[in-house]
């Protein structure tokens, strides 16, 4: 028998977000984080900082894959 155990508090959101966006969000929950608010732990932004930090190095890494394949196609024979 096989036993999982589901978070019921976590679920899977997506909703678009430029890179700037990120990076503001993860500056808001970084200033939140330093000035130690009540009820918001310490923890969970950190969490939060880190899953942010990881969206925009995959996001950075979709974008030079793309900014490759262009540069490959934008490049012109030898012979013109």
């Amino acid at each position: 028998m096989e036993y999982r155990y589901t978070d019921t508090d976590k679920a899977n959101v997506v909703f678009d977000l430029s890179i700037g966006d990120i990076a503001e969000l993860r500056d808001i929950i970084m200033a939140a984080r330093k000035a130690n608010l009540d009820g918001v732990s310490r923890w969970t932004t950190r969490r939060m900082i880190k899953a942010l930090a990881e969206a925009q190095a995959k996001a950075a890494e979709a974008m030079a894959y793309e900014a490759k394949a262009l540069a490959e196609k934008a490049k012109l024979p030898d012979d013109l």
